[in-house]
């Protein structure tokens, strides 16, 4: 009897006309169109992905430096929020960053110091920022080659052909908090 079910469903299934496999060989030639249309969409979409987030982190990085030099208050909660990185909430700093550290070091001495004698003061004036950095030299040097590209800091040499690091005595402002 099971040899009858099997033969009648063989019978039962239609076999494919030559209309029916030319109706779906042109189904799958529009699909491939489709595709190939769709890729190339989305191609040229990354593209301007990619330009769009480069626009936005130069933006970022503008805020950030200009946040740096003239402290946090001149941003307003709308472009604050527009800041924040989808996903993730903004806290507050509750300490000083490394940058403002050494800005207000260095105002408060008249005379230049050496990376290490500013990553001594740190260690002595801010032990928890030392704690937070693997190579505190290495972060300090860092700090002040961009406060130099600022502006903000004048380097020179010591009697020991040592490299130096001064708050130009003109530039005496209140020192603003970093982003």
């Amino acid at each position: 009897m099971s040899e009858q079910v099997a033969l009648s469903n063989t019978a039962l299934t239609p076999r494919p006309s030559v209309e029916s496999v030319l109706a779906l060989a042109a189904t799958i030639e529009d699909t491939g169109h489709v595709i190939g249309r769709l890729q190339q969409h989305l191609q040229v979409l990354l593209v301007e992905q990619r330009a769009l987030l480069r626009r936005i982190r130069l933006i970022r990085h503008t805020v950030a430096g200009l946040t740096d030099i003239f402290g946090p208050d001149i941003l307003n909660e709308e472009l604050k929020r527009l800041l924040r990185k989808p996903g993730r909430h903004v806290r507050e700093r509750s300490h000083l960053g490394l940058i403002e550290t050494c800005r207000r070091i260095l105002m408060e001495l008249s005379q230049p110091l050496t990376v290490p004698q500013l990553g001594d003061r740190i260690r002595q004036d801010h032990p928890d920022l030392f704690a937070r950095h693997k190579d505190l030299t290495a972060s300090v040097a860092v700090v002040l080659k961009r406060l130099v590209s600022y502006g903000e800091v004048r380097d020179g040499w010591n009697e020991k052909n040592g490299r130096t690091w001064l708050w130009p005595p003109t530039q005496k402002k209140e020192p603003t908090c970093s982003m």
